[in-house]
């Protein structure tokens, strides 16, 4: 049985199509990267993979089961997602940040289990300073990579991310994928959307080009990273991306 199905998938907004007949089969523990323009529709496809949107044709299956059927716990467990800007509604410690991520654990009180994996976690990356800190007032790096280490506290099997690096400098980049390469050794199944080639060619296996909410190509990093597939894509010469 295939792991992640994406069949047939359609979303429009106020006659706007934004999406339109995507398929894609993701393997379990693969590393998949979504490329495309501004506005060709990537993180559209990332939120209907998470059920935050439901697209109005197609279905999507994870092992067999229809996501959009799932529980929000059940979801939880499957799922984690990093968005390209990480904001708290409500003042709260990074500890009680990352003790979210065991929500999908917990049966009406926090366990003594709990809170050591958190805290094994936060010792383990190094953030262990940051522990009682606002979350609110960490710098934007600081957001990202403890939303990233939350991915292992949930224990999800798949991790999304859409844009995690943008607006971080050279020490967060660094540091965040070094962090992705780690989680990529777990065998947990990443779907991820990056603005640059390199991030792309250094924790993914496979990319999937989107034009205009279709897709224009998908396959193996150095096979569709090409010169041709790039110019196709963005409609104008990209020699000097490629170097």
């Amino acid at each position: 049985m295939d792991y992640l199905v994406v069949n047939k998938i359609f979303f429009s907004y106020n006659k706007k199509d934004f999406i339109k007949n995507i398929n894609l089969v993701i393997n379990k523990g693969e590393s998949i990267s979504i490329f495309g323009p501004n506005g060709s529709g990537k993180t559209t496809l990332l939120k209907i993979i998470l059920s935050i949107l439901k697209p109005q044709k197609g279905e999507i299956f994870l092992e067999g089961k229809n996501v959009f059927k799932f529980k929000e716990r059940e979801r939880a467990k499957k799922f984690s997602y990093v968005p390209q800007k990480v904001s708290s509604f409500f003042p709260m410690s990074t500890f009680d940040f990352l003790i979210l991520g065991r929500v999908p654990y917990i049966n009406g009180f926090i366990r003594k289990e709990d809170r050591e994996i958190v805290l094994n976690w936060m010792e383990k990356m190094g953030v262990m300073h940051l522990k009682d800190q606002n979350f609110q007032f960490l710098s934007e790096g600081e957001k990202q990579l403890i939303t990233l280490i939350r991915t292992f506290i949930q224990e999800s099997e798949i991790i999304v991310l859409d844009e995690p690096l943008t607006h971080l400098d050279l020490k967060y980049k660094s540091k965040i994928l070094e962090l992705l390469k780690e989680i990529k050794k777990m065998d947990k199944t990443i779907i991820s959307v990056f603005h640059d080639l390199e991030s792309i060619k250094y924790i993914s296996d496979r990319v999937v080009l989107l034009k205009n909410g279709e897709i224009l190509k998908d396959g193996e990093v150095n096979d569709i990273l090409t010169k041709d597939n790039l110019t196709q894509l963005f409609e104008e010469n990209i020699s000097q991306i490629l170097g």
